[in-house]
């Protein structure tokens, strides 16, 4: 094993996250874009640019086709791995803390913290580039369900940090 170093974000990175085959790694950061490098060389193979806040977090979905990302510019990006360009935005009403694909590429969810009189919530999304899905243009951005969490104790900075599939 040999160290590599990966420079290119100017900001700090929140994000390390390897695709299932080990051979990509992707690296999100407070510069409002996405890296994907080379496992083995360490060599940028690309970026992810177009938010507009920091990006809290990245998932990639199972065959390494998709990649989620969550910013603080309160929006959700569906990307295309191969190309870089970006699919679909879905726009939420705060910032988007944790991002996760379910068991292949169908669904996914994002989590929002509390902000102000908004709720900490997790939205569940169908993928509208999923072959099983048939949507029309304006349920496509829609999440197709949203739990809100309540803060019964009132703390001031209640938050959903990260939410997981099970």
């Amino acid at each position: 094993m040999r160290l590599i170093i990966l420079s290119a974000h100017e900001r700090k990175m929140t994000k390390v996250l390897f695709n299932r085959d080990d051979d990509l790694v992707f690296t999100a950061a407070a510069d409002n874009m996405v890296c994907v490098w080379d496992s083995e060389t360490g060599e940028r193979l690309g970026t992810y640019e177009g938010h507009t806040g920091a990006i809290f977090d990245c998932d990639v979905d199972y065959r390494t086709r998709f990649l989620l990302t969550g910013s603080g510019d309160s929006s959700v990006k569906l990307w295309e791995v191969s190309t870089g360009k970006t699919l679909q935005t879905f726009k939420t009403p705060v910032r988007i803390s944790s991002v996760q694909w379910a068991c292949g590429d169908k669904l996914f969810l994002a989590t929002s913290p509390q902000f102000l009189q908004t709720q900490a919530c997790v939205h569940i999304y169908k993928n509208p580039q999923s072959q099983q899905f048939e949507q029309d243009q304006d349920e496509k951005n829609e999440p197709i369900k949203s739990i809100n969490i309540r803060n019964d104790a009132d703390v001031s900075n209640f938050s959903v940090a990260k939410c997981v599939w099970s």
